[in-house]
């Protein structure tokens, strides 16, 4: 279930729900970026923070990012969380400088890209949970655009929100993405102003 928020930081907001009891919060904050909250049965993430849960107790512990200074620049190398045991994530190409743990994390995407073609390593994201993401993504702007109704996946159809973007994609370039022939996908395309707004945050910011 999403909705478009009133508050002028957040474009929007998701409620997720799995069927294995495990439930999340999504939110694009303009003061914080993407913002998650994964709630299961013996802990939770919420945001930059770890939660266990002991019975009726949960023990909070912040994710720190660790830097290190690299050719007289600080760089991110890593993160970790001061449990018992201490639990700890490291960048996997040391030569790789990061600016930020987001790339980081596209580092690791291209390393095990390299892996698999080179050595036939299977891939740790893959096309597969690619498509799952675009879809949970579809579901929470449909909800959205359609008032904040429950959806549920998979998807059957195409959505009223992918609909929209595709008539918004056939103003500006004179066909749906969906009958674009192979001259039309030769085309260098841009992203101008509503077409940007309604991929990137689920609506036309007024």
């Amino acid at each position: 279930m999403g909705e478009f928020p009133s508050e002028t930081s957040v474009l929007e907001r998701a409620q997720i729900s799995f069927t294995n009891n495990v439930r999340g919060i999504y939110e694009f904050n303009r003061n914080r970026g993407n913002y998650w909250e994964i709630v299961g049965t013996k802990g939770a993430m919420m945001g930059e923070h770890l939660q266990l849960f002991e019975g009726d107790r949960r023990i909070t512990s912040e994710i720190k990012y660790e830097e290190a200074e690299i050719s007289g620049k600080k760089r991110v190398v890593g993160a970790k969380v001061e449990t018992q045991p201490e639990v700890m994530v490291r960048g996997s190409p040391e030569w790789f400088q990061a600016d930020s743990y987001d790339e980081l994390a596209l580092a690791d995407a291209w390393m095990s890209l390299y892996n698999a073609a080179v050595d036939g390593r299977p891939l740790t994201y893959g096309a597969e949970n690619a498509r799952r993401d675009l879809e949970l993504l579809m579901a929470i702007r449909d909800s959205e655009t359609r008032g904040g109704i429950r959806i549920d996946l998979p998807l059957r159809d195409i959505t009223e929100y992918e609909r929209l973007v595709h008539k918004e994609f056939a103003m500006i370039y004179g066909s749906d993405p969906l009958d674009s022939n192979l001259y039309q996908l030769k085309a260098k395309y841009a992203l101008p102003g509503s077409l940007r707004e309604m991929m990137y945050y689920g609506r036309v910011i007024k």
